[in-house]
């Protein structure tokens, strides 16, 4: 498991460098223009390089064969499918509506307090309302997404 999980991060930051790197280069974004996108990308591989080296560390360490077994069993079906729920959410009920009651109900579902759950929420839809609908000036699609 250690094996696919390193492998996925080394993945993951290939791919962020890829487009970084297509977007400068390639396309020929401005830094100005890519300085958003360059920040969420550093963020990105420092926190691939922390999991790399936190996976790495404990590569030798003693672990239970039970936990060994295959992710994609029933509770990993189940955690799968919950993410994916992310998607009819937005598209039925909006960016704006969508995303924050999804983060509500998946992380009172994943063990948090509902009050916190509740002020993510409302944290989350401030944020794409300021962001990007105020600031940005993104239209955001209709509710029922058509």
């Amino acid at each position: 498991m250690r094996r696919a999980e390193i492998g996925f991060s080394v993945f993951l930051g290939c791919f962020t460098l890829l487009w970084l790197t297509t977007g400068l280069l390639v396309l020929g974004y401005t830094p100005l223009v890519m300085r958003l996108p360059l920040l969420a990308g550093a963020f990105t591989l420092v926190m691939l390089i922390g999991v790399v080296i936190g996976f790495a560390g404990t590569a030798g360490s003693a672990h239970d064969p039970a936990q060994a077994t295959v992710w994609l069993n029933k509770a990993g079906l189940n955690r799968l499918f919950g993410l994916a729920s992310i998607l009819p959410a937005a598209i039925l009920l909006g960016y704006q509506l969508g995303l924050p009651l999804f983060l509500a109900v998946y992380l009172t579902l994943n063990g948090l307090n509902w009050k916190r759950s509740l002020f993510s929420a409302v944290m989350c839809g401030l944020l794409i309302e300021l962001v990007f609908v105020r600031i940005l000036q993104v239209s955001m699609p209709a509710p029922w997404g058509f």
